[in-house]
Order: structure tokens, then sequence, then C-alpha cells
């Protein structure tokens, strides 16, 4: 999860899971976002379930998240498309994979007032069921989406009449014979539906271009992450965020299901999520377009690989005040089916985020005119 003091009004924030011998990587742009694109990094691994508590005071205006599943073998594809989006398309995003230890070093010098941390993890044969709901919520439910299981292609096409300033998003992923359904609603989220996950399985090259014509400002970030039988240490830095760290988050390994209730009063605005879970040998196709979208792609990304244990740290000043509720994520031959729908929905486009698998090299790049000065960290990983 990314949030800034002011970036309040569009916490976007992510997750997303891998399934065995499964390696992520995200790629983190907003326009405003540059002070704020600061943190977010997740990893999980096969037979791990993850816990995610994101809570943020102000970022009820915008809690935007999402959590995405790949399994074993799943190739990923996600192709994000923007009109002004044409002069941005300069990057992709390559990962490494299988038994690669990943250490993922992000660092802002504005960066502490809002280090903000999600992570999810999926599990073996773990069935996922995220249920957000919202007092309000009842007069959004609108949509709905199935996913298909093993071996079998999903493309998730969202489209809204008013939803056109902001295709915010859902993906769903099956997995092998698990049945996954997050209800995510909020009558208020309309203005911040903001999301897609995409992901890829083990032995899978996935790359992700995100395009922004002024995220170039903000072009500050990337993770990758190991796959199986790795331990994923993610060492987040801020000068003055030593104020913030406050939380942490263990997760659970084989077979066990995690369930993470995010919940917050004004986060009604905003509460937006998705979770999807590709299953074995099934590839996902995400494609999202916006024509004004372009102002919003956020965010997300975190991976992890099999038998890896993830620990994730979620810190913010206000946010102690939020921590409610928790969501739950499984993995390999889980299901998942996410409705995410909102007539209003059109005004925030945040998200995108792509997974590659086990044994596959995944090296981010990211270029931009103007993000040179915003290029500020790298991560280094090691290959099998």
């Amino acid at each position: 999860m990314l949030t800034r003091e002011e970036s309040a009004a569009c916490l976007c924030m992510q997750a997303t899971f891998s399934a065995a011998e499964d390696s992520l990587s995200a790629m983190l742009t907003r326009e405003e976002s540059a002070a704020c694109l600061q943190r977010q990094a997740t990893f999980s691994a096969a037979e791990d379930s993850l816990s995610v508590m994101l809570t943020r005071e102000e970022s009820a205006a915008c809690l935007c998240m999402q959590a995405t599943f790949s399994a074993a073998e799943d190739s990923l594809s996600v192709m994000l498309t923007r009109e002004e989006s044409a002069a941005c398309l300069q990057r992709q995003a390559t990962f490494s994979a299988a038994e690669d230890s990943l250490s993922v070093m992000l660092t802002r010098e504005e960066s502490a007032a809002c280090l903000c941390m999600q992570a999810t993890f999926s599990a073996a044969e773990d069935s996922l069921s995220v249920m957000l709901t919202r007092e309000e919520s009842a007069a959004c439910l609108q949509r709905q989406a199935t996913f298909s299981a093993a071996e079998d292609s999903l493309s998730v096409m969202l489209t809204r009449e008013e939803s056109a300033a902001c295709l915010c998003m859902q993906a769903t992923f099956s997995a092998a014979e698990d049945s996954l359904s997050v209800m995510l609603t909020r009558e208020e989220s309309a203005a911040c539906l903001c999301m897609q996950a995409t992901f890829s399985a083990a032995e899978d090259s996935l790359s992700v271009m995100l395009t922004r014509e002024e995220s170039a400002a903000c072009l500050c970030m990337q993770a990758t992450f190991s796959a199986a039988e790795d331990s994923l240490s993610v060492m987040l830095t801020r000068e003055e965020s030593a104020a913030c760290l406050q939380r942490q988050a263990t997760f659970s390994a084989a077979e066990d299901s995690l369930s993470v209730m995010l919940t917050r009063e004004e986060s009604a605005a905003c509460l937006c999520m998705q979770a999807t879970f590709s299953a074995a040998e099934d590839s996902l196709s995400v494609m999202l377009t916006r024509e004004e979208s372009a102002a919003c792609l956020c965010m997300q990304a975190t991976f992890s690989a099999a038998e890896d244990s993830l620990s994730a740290m979620l810190t913010r000043e206000e946010s102690a005040a939020c921590l409610q509720r928790q969501a739950t994520f499984s993995a390999a031959e889980d299901s998942l089916s996410v409705m995410l729908t909102r007539e209003e929905s059109a005004a925030c486009l945040c998200m995108q985020a792509t997974f590659s698998a086990a044994e596959d090299s995944l090296s981010v790049m990211l270029t931009r005119e103007e993000s040179a000065v915003c290029l500020e960290r790298q991560a280094s990983f090691s290959a099998v």
C-alpha cells in the first residue's frame, strides 16, 4: 500500500499473490504521487496464507486495493492502454524467479509520513474468500465476474457508461477446482474503484508496461520477488518513518486460510479492492483501458514463491485507529471471483499488477524523461 499525507484522497493499494515458484514485480506510478510512491511489497509462496491489515485515517477517500494470485505454470500478460499514454510506453519489466531471495529496499525522503505496506500471501489448496461490506455499499453491488478454472484463459473486460472517467476494475482468476469469491462494495467508493491485477505462474515470463504522460516525475519504484523456497525480506527505511513503524504481520504457511478484513469508517468513499487468483496452467490477460485514466495509474505489486515466509510491516501514525479488518487469500487450486462495481467509480483507475513465475528472470526498467529525478532506488535480485 502506498500512502502520502496529501495522497489521502487516493490511497491506492493492492496485494498480489503468486503461487508455487512464482515471482512478482510491480511498478508504481502516479502524477502527484511522485512525492509519495514509496512502498509496497509483499511476498507469499505456495502453501502460505497471508493476512494484510491496511489502514489509513485519511485514506478513507481512496483506499484502493487488489490482490491477485497466480498458479503454477500460468502465463499472464497485462496490457494497459491510454490514449495519451502512447507517449509514455517506455518500459518493461522482466522478473526472475525460483529459489532466489529478494530484498527490496525502498527509500524516499518525503515518504516518512507515508510508509504504508501491504502483504498478501496465497497458500496451496486453500480457499480464499474476501468479503468486504459497508452499510451503504448495498447500493453498489452491481457487477460480478466469473472465472474459469484450471487450464482456462481468463480475460476480464470491465465497461461502465459513467465509468469512462475511471475504468477501475476487477480481475478474478480461477484456480484448480477451488472457488473464490471476493465481494467489495462501497456506496461512496465510486470515486475510487481503482484496480486490476494480473498474474502469471511458474516458469512464465511476465512483462508489464506501465505508462503515464505525467507519471515521469514519479517513476520511483520497482520490486521483484523471488520464488520457491526463498525467504523474502522487505526493508523499508525512512528518516522520519521511524515514528511510523508500528505494525507487523505474520503469516501462516501451508494450507492455511487467511482472512483479511479491511474496514474504515471514512474509507467508505474509496474502499477499492479486488483479488484474483489464477489456477494451474491458466493464462490470464487483463486489459485495462481508460481515456482519462492516465491521471490515476497508480500501482501495486507483491509476490513471493513457494514455501516462503513473509513478514509485512504496516505502519501509519494515524492508521492505528484504523486497523480493523482482515482479508484472506488463497492460492493454487482456488478460483476467485471478484465483484467490483460502482457507477461513479470512473474517477480513479489506479492499478495494475503483474507477476512472473518460477525460474524466470525479472528485471524492471523504469524510464521517463522527467523521471530521472525520481529514479532513486533499485532492487537487485539473485537468480538460481
